[in-house]
């Protein structure tokens, strides 16, 4: 018994100078992880980094946490990082609450205040010997001031990727489940009218080329949504997009799918968005469109360098 005893004695203390021991080198872990959440050229400042959790976990609050990029900056209320025991090399970041993001130029203008329930941060090594972060966010509620250029409400999850080469880096931003406020989606809100609800669905934000921040780019981001779906009181109907950004500007298509298309033009008409007189090209149009699997109707629009036509017809120009 007195042996067991004393081993006991002599494993708490060989951990207790272990735990110690990981505590005093796990602040550099905790600020190297901090700086791979932005660009190099960024600046992050931090409240205080002091280890606590003895004796299961090692964990530190952070908070407050200011970041300032090229043309960007956020502010962040909370944010902790935290390691198991077993393995303080291991530092993941988690923030809950609220944020607020203001940026000057590119695809994601606009000042953005979020609520977020829980959103993890991790940096870790991959395969091709490169440090990839991922941001994963759930339940996000957020506010967007006016002029912003993506009115977004809320999102069921934000996943973000930022895979580090050589000081630059692609972007991956995964929106599911969310939803815009159609009201401000410019002229393609005004199709919706005044009973506008919404628009929501899964959209994703990539960028082809990598660059070396991450707002502001004026090319090589591609917005894509297989299904999205545009809220109109006694009207639904869905749709789905392929746009890339070149020179500060997009095109590509965006496909309205509907079991009628001719309600969709009518709605436009009555919006001032396609003229009356184009009735009899809107009716050609119409009689030779294509139906899908599911028995809809497929209204293709194009949009080029920003500006949106249904057929030969201008119906206004994207928001973004």
């Amino acid at each position: 018994m007195k042996k067991l005893i004393i081993f006991i004695v002599l494993a708490a203390l060989a951990y207790c100078a272990y735990w110690f021991a990981a505590a005093h080198f796990l602040p550099g872990k905790i600020e190297t992880q901090i700086q791979t959440l932005t660009e190099d050229r960024a600046t992050i400042t931090h409240g205080p980094i002091k280890i606590s959790g003895f004796p299961a976990a090692f964990s530190s609050d952070v908070s407050p946490v200011k970041m300032t990029g090229d043309g960007w900056s956020a502010d962040i209320d909370t944010l902790t990082a935290r390691a198991p025991a077993y393995l303080p090399t291991s530092v993941k970041m988690e923030h809950d609450g609220g944020a607020n993001f203001n940026i000057q130029d590119g695809l994601f203008k606009g000042i953005y205040t979020t609520q977020t329930e829980t959103a993890t941060l991790d940096s870790r090594l991959t395969s091709r010997l490169s440090q990839e972060t991922i941001i994963n966010a759930k339940n996000v509620q957020i506010t967007s001031a006016p002029g912003s250029v993506w009115p977004v409400q809320s999102a069921d999850s934000i996943y973000v990727r930022r895979d580090i080469a050589r000081k630059s880096y692609a972007v991956d931003f995964d929106l599911r489940d969310v939803t815009l406020d159609a009201a401000r989606l410019g002229d393609i809100g005004q199709l919706l009218g005044p009973r506008a609800r919404g628009v929501s669905g899964d959209i994703l934000i990539s960028r082809e080329a990598a660059s070396e921040t991450p707002f502001g780019a004026q090319t090589g981001d591609v917005i894509t949504a297989q299904k999205i779906t545009f809220d109109w009181s006694e009207l639904k109907f869905d749709g789905r997009f392929n746009l890339t950004r070149n020179n500060g500007t997009l095109s590509g298509e965006i496909m309205l799918l509907t079991e009628d298309p001719g309600a969709l033009i009518k709605a436009a008409q009555r919006e001032g968005m396609i003229p009356q007189q184009a009735s009899f090209l809107l009716d050609m149009l119409i009689s030779n469109l294509p139906k899908n699997e599911a028995g809809q109707y497929e209204l293709p629009i194009s949009v080029s360098n920003g500006d949106m036509s249904l057929g030969p017809l201008p119906i206004g120009r994207l928001p973004f």
